[in-house]
């Protein structure tokens, strides 16, 4: 499941960038070379795309040093220019905007379950620090570890609360409406074009963060999984000089490769498949630790957490899954793309743990 959301986030990486960009540079978009759904894929999507996933696959191929080096600096850019769209959002923006601050009551519910079902995958980024660690030369103790994951959720948590109070800020609730971008409309409702540009600019660079990372912890997910039987041992084969998976590292490149090449139609199908991957792993990362601790007594889980947040965890992000399921078969008709990608997703499993069963009968 884990791995299912991680490839579909490489995807989606590659096909926003390639949009974004192409809005950056509307002249440089070059001719169209088919569609897709319907949607037109341009000569600059492709380059986009292919260039990404070359140059993510070349970093991780040789080594989580350098793919560490361009995660560092990308991250640091991501913040700054985040905290300036932040600063001129408040600045520039109204308390008025805001307006009302909650539903009506006649209001739909819709849209917030919609946005509810996709939040697994906006998280999916702390989780590839256990990934990290298995490479690292010297690893921190579990309680600073466990302090380090509650910060990365707090902040980012934050993050997203800030940008979103931001944008509400910035500019009336017609104009975020009716705007493709509604994070580039409110920048440039309180700082002119210039200040579209640079919030395009930022989501580039946050785009490379998530891709890098969303690379690194699939091949080294796929890895794991080959090393303990689960996945043919080809998968398992270390790089005699770099030190990195490097038939999981190619392997995870040309699916995400392959994933892009379906052109910008799909972006909300991978992130809402992805996002039913990562929800369905987070639920199986709550009842394995409550496994884990069955028969050893005491009242907190496996990794020290209690019993009960395992259990208030599990049963919410259920929650998360049955729905985002349900939207998917509900209109299997007129969302064909997530629906095919659910039924391959269900049939690789199924596939992948009969493999399982047949070279280790006692996996579970």
């Amino acid at each position: 499941s884990a791995h299912l959301g991680y490839v579909g986030i490489c995807g989606f990486e590659g096909l926003a960038l390639a949009w974004l960009i192409g809005v950056l540079v509307p002249d440089f978009t070059g001719p169209t070379l088919y569609t897709s759904v319907g949607v037109p894929v341009r000569l600059l999507d492709l380059a986009v795309i292919i260039g990404g996933a070359l140059f993510f696959t070349a970093i991780n191929y040789f080594g989580a040093r350098e793919s560490a080096r361009v995660q560092v600096a990308v991250t640091v850019g991501k913040v700054a220019l985040s905290f300036g769209f932040v600063a001129f959002g408040f600045a520039g923006g109204t308390p008025v905007n805001l307006e009302p601050g909650f539903l009506p009551a006649e209001a739909s519910w819709h849209g917030v379950l919609a946005v509810l079902v996709m939040v697994p995958a906006w998280f999916c980024g702390f989780n590839a620090l256990p990934q990290a660690l298995g490479e690292a030369r010297e690893r921190p103790s579990a309680r600073a570890l466990a302090g380090l994951l509650g910060m990365v959720i707090l902040l980012t948590t934050l993050f997203y609360v800030a940008v979103i109070t931001a944008t509400a800020f910035a500019a009336p609730r017609g104009v975020l409406d009716g705007a493709e971008l509604p994070v580039v409309a409110a920048m440039e409702a309180v700082a002119g074009p210039w200040g579209g540009r640079i919030v395009l600019v930022a989501g580039v660079v946050a785009l490379l963060s998530a891709w890098n990372a969303a690379m690194f912890a699939a091949s080294r997910l796929l890895y794991a999984l080959a090393r303990d039987g689960a996945l043919p041992s080809a998968l398992a084969h270390v790089h005699p000089k770099n030190g990195t998976p490097a038939n999981a590292v190619l392997f995870v490149g040309v699916i995400a490769l392959l994933g892009g090449l379906v052109g910008r139609a799909f972006i909300e199908p991978l992130v809402q498949i992805g996002a039913l991957g990562f929800a369905v792993a987070f639920i199986g990362a709550c009842l394995s630790s409550l496994a884990l601790r069955r028969g050893a007594g005491g009242g907190t889980a496996a990794g020290g957490f209690p019993v009960a947040a395992a259990w208030v965890g599990a049963l919410a992000l259920a929650g998360v899954a049955i729905y985002s399921a349900w939207t998917i078969l509900a209109d299997a008709g007129e969302r064909l793309p997530e629906a095919a990608a659910l039924a391959l997703w269900a049939g690789l499993g199924a596939a992948m743990w009969a493999f399982a069963r047949a070279r280790r009968p006692r996996v579970s």
